[in-house]
């Protein structure tokens, strides 16, 4: 991670922002095997090219768990079932993060929704949410224990039909207690 840092502080001295630097391959980050260092516009076009390819590989769905080769050829998405925790119900507005959101994003009395429930998301418990909603996790998992710690509601592992629905909600309840989990607006 550090070295990660470091090349992106390097480039951004250049005036490549961050996000550009996301999507470049890393070969054209650093010093090819004859120590030329790649100009700016080289790392722009292949950044460019690197975002094409990033978009159309998220483009295409995938089943969630992928055991063997023959997964890819035919799969359901099913509804699955999430793991509940808390018993306090809340209605409240959603926020949706992606794995490019930043922390420091308003998430007071809001029910955020993401996608993994690791702990590069543990920054939101200090900021008031409401409640929490994963895509994938478990009853073991960090998120799940974390929610728990702080008595709040959440809903871990809803998998990708629930998940991408209430995506598109305004306003989520959320009832451990009763499993009740649907986009109001």
């Amino acid at each position: 991670s550090d070295a990660l840092e470091l090349i992106a502080v390097a480039w951004e001295s250049r005036g490549v922002e961050r996000q550009v630097i996301a999507d470049a391959p890393l070969s054209s980050l650093i010093p090819d095997g004859s120590g030329r260092v790649p100009d700016a516009a080289e790392v722009r076009a292949r950044a460019e090219e690197g975002r094409a390819a990033r978009e159309l590989t998220e483009a295409i769905p995938l089943p969630p768990l992928l055991t063997a080769e023959a997964d890819l050829d035919l799969f359901v998405l099913t509804a699955d079932t999430p793991n509940f925790v808390g018993t306090r119900p809340v209605i409240a507005p959603v926020v949706v993060f992606d794995a490019d959101s930043r922390p420091g994003a308003d998430v007071r009395g809001r029910i955020v929704l993401i996608p993994r429930a690791d702990p590069g998301f543990d920054w939101l418990f200090g900021h008031g949410l409401a409640g929490l909603v994963t895509l994938y996790g478990g009853a073991n998992s960090h998120m799940a224990i974390r929610a728990a710690e702080f008595g709040l509601p959440a809903a871990i592992g809803v998998g990708e039909q629930r998940y991408r629905a209430l995506t598109s909600a305004m306003e989520i309840e959320l009832d451990p207690r009763g499993h009740i989990l649907r986009g109001l607006r």
